[in-house]
């Protein structure tokens, strides 16, 4: 049986409201540049979510915006700022950078966080990799990283914080 398509009007209305009046910022941690692991997929990420959720709210914490935040207050202060701010953070924990934010700002991630880890590392028993349990990670394969589909569930779940955001704020 079709769908009505007064009724899929109605559903594309809904979303373009909800993208003009609603105001959701995504922050995307993990290896920076410099950094081997990842850093090619971490960009795939912010392209992703800058697709459904606009260029201009979707960020790395390395963009030149917030350069005079982090000479003033220093990186982990500007950090806390950004993750205060943002609505939604993905982190691609594959590098000791992106372990260290989540062991750091554990407490604000776990409330607004996705927290993206390979599986080979799954059964790691150091301490890094053992306190990422507590903020129940996406364990994600090699196929996913290079399929595309770690993106699509990127773009799902900030979804689920938005419509959640909507929800109850």
């Amino acid at each position: 049986m079709a769908v009505n398509k007064k009724f899929l009007d109605r559903i594309k209305e809904v979303n373009k409201v909800i993208k003009e009046k609603s105001d959701f910022f995504i922050l995307v941690w993990g290896s920076g540049p410099n950094g081997k692991e990842n850093y090619e997929e971490r960009i795939k990420i912010r392209s992703a979510l800058a697709e459904h959720f606009g260029d201009n709210n979707v960020f790395f914490s390395e963009d030149e915006s917030f350069r005079t935040i982090v000479s003033e207050q220093g990186a982990v202060s500007a950090e806390y700022r950004e993750l205060e701010a943002a609505d939604f953070v993905v982190v691609l924990a594959t590098s000791i950078g992106p372990l260290l934010e989540v062991a750091i700002f554990y407490n604000k991630l776990k409330s607004k966080g996705y927290i993206l880890v390979p599986e080979k590392y799954k059964d790691e028993s150091s301490f890094a990799f053992h306190s990422l349990r507590l903020v129940e990670p996406y364990w994600f394969s090699e196929a996913e990283l290079s399929n595309g589909e770690l993106q699509k569930v990127c773009i799902q779940k900030a979804y689920t914080y938005q419509t959640a955001k909507l929800i109850y704020m």
